[in-house]
């Protein structure tokens, strides 16, 4: 479900222990070459956002800025 206000709270276990993790739907991008493409996980399905934003909130749990290497679409 999209969020109008654009904050999103994920719920991950980390050491056995539930962790809200709370995030924004901003997420990098590349403007080069005249097409937009996300600089971060993304699924294949146009419409779908979970896959960034789990990663977005990934990150955040393990402290991280930088984006995780990159993997295969879903």
């Amino acid at each position: 479900m999209i969020s109008r206000s654009g904050k999103y709270i994920v719920k991950m276990f980390l050491n056995g222990t539930v962790r809200k993790i709370t995030i924004d739907d901003h997420l990098p991008v590349s403007n080069s070459g005249g097409a937009r493409q996300f600089l971060c996980s993304y699924s294949s399905v146009g419409d779908e956002l979970w896959v960034s934003l789990f990663e977005k909130a990934y990150m955040k749990l393990h402290g991280g800025r930088e984006p995780a290497p990159r993997r295969a679409r879903t």
